[in-house]
C-alpha cells in the first residue's frame, strides 16, 4: 500500500521522489518498486543492520517523514526513537497515525480511524503533510509491469488461485476446510485447474491439503513479480486476507476474500472486483484488533469469523464469477 500511496502522489506532484524505509520484506518490497525509477527501498535488517546507512540517508537533506502504520502504547521502542532523531535534522519534519496519544514521537500526528480503509487512513496522513492524493473511497490506481518472461501453468483465465495462509495460523483458513474446498472446486469447475500458492514455509500444507485432489498444481515461494503476473492472468483468485491477496486486489483480480473481523479498515474493498466474507454468527471480535474471537482445530487457533465461512457462501460468491464454467 506504501507504494501505491508513493505513485499517487507522484501523479499530482510529479517531482516527488521517495525513499521507503523497510524492514521486513524489503526485498518484496524493492522487487515492486523496481518499476517505478521515482522510489527508493532502503532495507534495515534485523538487529539493526543498515541503520547507519540510514540515519546517513536520512540526514543528508531534509524530508516529510511519513508513518502510515498506527503505533499504540506497545510500540516498538527503537522505532519511537528512530522519529525523535530524525526529528533532529534541520528542515524534517515527521508525521504519523495513532492509536494512543501516549509516547508521541512526530511532530505532526492523526489519530488512526479504524471506521475507514486503511488507505483512506493513508491519504488523510498524506493531507497532514501537505501533500495532494485522491478523495477518500477512490480507486486505487497502481499495476505491475507485465512479466513476458513468466508464463503461467495453464492459459490466462483457465485457471483458479488458492491462497489459504495468513500470516499466522489464526488467520488462514484450516487445512481440512481447505482440503474439503477444493474438491467442491474439482467438482464444480473440473475444466478450472487449481494454483495453489503460499511461502515455502507452507510446503508440508499444500500438499497435505491437494493430495488425491484432481487438477491441483502447487506454486510456492514464487517471487513477488511472478505471482503478481499468476494472480493477474487467473480467471478467479481465492484467499484469506494477506499480503497476495492485497496484490491480487491491486491489480483488481476478480477475488473471493476469505477474512475476519479482527481489522476491517484492512480489507481490501479498494478492488471493485471483490467479494469479501465473512462469517460473523459467533464473532466477537471488536474491530479493532480486540476481543477472544478464537476456535481450536488440530491444537491451532483460528479466528472464529474466518472458521465458520461456510462452504455455500464460498461457493456463491465464486458462482458469481465462474457461473459460465459450471459443470
Amino acid at each position: 500500500m506504501m507504494l501505491a500511496l508513493c505513485v499517487e502522489i507522484q501523479k499530482f506532484q510529479p517531482e516527488a521522489r521517495f525513499t521507503i524505509i523497510a524492514r521486513r520484506n524489503a526485498g518484496l518490497i524493492g522487487d515492486m518498486a523496481a518499476q517505478y525509477p521515482f522510489i527508493k527501498v532502503v532495507a534495515i535488517h534485523r538487529k539493526f543492520a543498515g541503520l547507519g546507512a540510514f540515519v546517513w540517508h536520512a540526514f543528508s537533506k531534509p524530508y516529510l517523514v511519513l508513518m502510515p502504520a498506527a503505533f499504540g502504547k506497545s510500540a516498538v521502542f527503537n522505532t519511537k526513537y528512530l522519529f525523535l532523531l530524525l526529528r533532529l535534522r534541520p528542515g524534517t519534519h515527521t508525521f504519523g497515525l495513532l492509536k494512543s496519544t501516549e509516547d508521541n514521537p512526530y511532530q505532526k500526528s492523526i489519530a488512526y480511524d479504524p471506521g475507514i480503509q486503511h488507505f483512506d487512513n493513508m491519504r488523510r496522513l498524506a493531507r497532514l503533510a501537505g501533500l495532494t492524493v485522491a478523495k477518500e473511497g477512490a480507486l486505487i490506481d497502481f499495476s505491475f509491469k507485465k512479466l513476458d518472461s513468466f508464463v503461467p501453468p495453464y492459459p490466462k483465465g483457465a485457471y483458479i488461485v488458492f491462497h489459504p495462509f495468513g500470516s499466522s495460523s489464526s488467520k488462514s483458513f484450516p487445512p481440512r476446510r481447505s482440503k474439503e474446498l477444493l474438491a467442491l472446486l474439482a467438482d464444480t469447475y473440473p475444466h478450472y485447474p487449481v494454483v495453489i500458492t503460499g511461502g515455502k514455509e507452507n510446503e508440508a500444507e499444500a500438499k497435505e491439503i491437494s493430495a488425491g485432489i484432481a487438477h491441483t498444481t502447487l506454486a510456492l515461494n514464487l517471487p513477488i513479480l511472478e505471482l503478481a503476473a499468476l494472480m493477474g492472468n487467473s480467471a478467479l483468485y481465492i484467499g484469506v486476507d494477506t499480503g497476495p491477496t492485497h496484490v491480487a486486489s491491486m491489480l483488481k483480480v476478480p477475488s473471493v476474500i476469505l477474512t475476519h473481523n479482527m481489522g476491517p479498515s484492512w480489507m481490501p474493498r479498494y478492488n471493485p472486483n471483490a467479494i469479501i466474507l465473512t462469517n460473523d454468527t459467533r464473532c466477537v471480535c471488536d474491530g479493532n484488533k480486540g476481543g477472544e474471537c478464537v476456535v481450536y482445530e488440530d491444537g491451532k487457533p483460528y479466528l472464529r469469523c474466518l472458521y465458520d465461512i461456510t462452504d455455500d457462501q464460498i461457493l456463491q460468491a465464486t458462482e458469481h464469477f465462474l457461473s459460465h464454467a459450471k459443470a
